[in-house]
């Protein structure tokens, strides 16, 4: 492709992981899960007296892992970057059955922070597949 046509050329999943690494942070906070007959909201860091634990706290290391790794130009950061994308989609997976399954005759509402994790979880993965090696990197 000329580089006239596509000036970022192959920066584009580099700049997406990033951003999806950063809304995973913030979607660690966002609500995940509304249980109606207890009137209760959850999210990834605030269960409450549930006994969910406070799954959040590992999509935030993870997330600020990728955030440091994405900006090394290494091939071993990338390379670990593909693990990291990897264990964040497995757990956020992880994560939508025991939060959405349904309990005593009653489901819960799931809510967006819910979907933004796995959404976003798939997104790191695919940018981690796809990283950007600057060019004096590439040994020919």
């Amino acid at each position: 492709m000329k580089d006239y046509l596509c000036p970022m050329k192959g920066k584009l999943f580099h700049y997406l992981g990033m951003a999806a690494a950063v809304l995973m942070i913030v979607s660690a906070y966002l609500p995940w899960i509304y249980i109606a007959p207890i009137q209760a909201t959850y999210s990834g860091m605030d269960t409450g007296t549930s006994n969910f634990g406070a799954p959040g706290i590992l999509n935030i290391g993870l997330g600020i892992l990728f955030l440091i790794f994405s900006l090394i130009p290494r091939i071993w950061a990338k390379r670990t970057n593909l693990f990291i994308g990897a264990a964040m989609v497995a757990w956020n997976i992880r994560n939508y059955f025991i939060f959405a399954h349904c309990e005593m005759g009653y489901c819960p509402e799931k809510k967006i922070g819910l979907y933004l994790t796995l959404i976003l979880g798939l997104l790191m993965l695919v940018a981690a597949m796809l990283p950007y090696v600057p060019p004096s990197r590439i040994k020919r």
